[in-house]
């Protein structure tokens, strides 16, 4: 893995992390909310795509993990230097002697947390490369049965760039004719993953077709 630093919208960022979860947390009638800190600016440089695939992978585990009727929060606070981030669930908690173990590949809570939550137990140790990739760190704070805390704190870069104040993204205020057809093509998983999570909020169905092409001697596939 390799770093592609760019000027971000902070807030604009955890706007579209929210909204793009929310659907999930209103399926699980889980509570959702975000808060970004006020003296944190909200232009900074960082890897853009990592940032965003490290607090999607902990706040949809975090819905995951989290019953109905309770809570998760996604918050993002200055600390020094740094930005900390923190996702805060009411969920099914960690025991002690597996908080470390999480962070190893291919490792589960315990052997039933694939069969009732699925997943491969790669998400936390690829999320872990990534923070570290970044030059920050990650750690977790967990009751057995009290819900998790998971903390990622990265450098803060702030940019120089002139930012262009934009309003919150509504997307409740989106309504689309279910007589018409869209054509999406993605080849991104991750952005495909994210497609279908914001149609979902609209209360769209995807019609989902996998098609291979050889370009150039290579081959793509995931395609909607």
């Amino acid at each position: 893995m390799t770093l592609s630093k760019e000027d971000l919208n902070l807030k604009l960022l955890l706007q579209v992390i929210f909204h793009i979860n929310q659907s999930q947390a209103i399926n699980k009638g889980v509570i959702l909310n975000y808060n970004l800190a006020p003296n944190l600016p909200l232009l900074i440089s960082s890897d853009r795509t990592k940032l965003n695939q490290i607090l999607m992978n902990l706040l949809g585990n975090a819905i995951k993990f989290t019953p109905k009727g309770k809570m998760v929060h996604l918050k993002a606070m200055k600390d020094g230097d740094y930005i900390l981030f923190q996702i805060i669930d009411e969920g099914i908690g960690i025991p002690k002697d597996r908080q470390e173990a999480i962070f190893d590949a291919f490792e589960q809570v315990d052997p039933n947390t694939t069969r009732d939550f699925g997943g491969t137990g790669l998400g936390l140790a690829i999320t872990k490369k990534m923070v570290k990739l970044l030059g920050g760190e990650i750690k977790l704070e967990s009751t057995l049965g009290k819900g998790a805390i998971f903390s990622v704190k990265i450098p803060l870069v702030e940019s120089s760039a002139t930012l262009v104040e934009k309003s919150e993204i509504n997307f409740h205020d989106f309504h689309f004719c279910k007589d018409n057809v869209l054509l999406l093509v993605e080849d991104n998983p991750i952005n495909k993953d994210m497609l279908i999570a914001f149609f979902d909020s609209l209360d769209i169905s995807l019609r989902l077709k996998t098609v291979k092409y050889a370009y150039k001697k290579h081959y793509y596939s995931n395609l909607i």
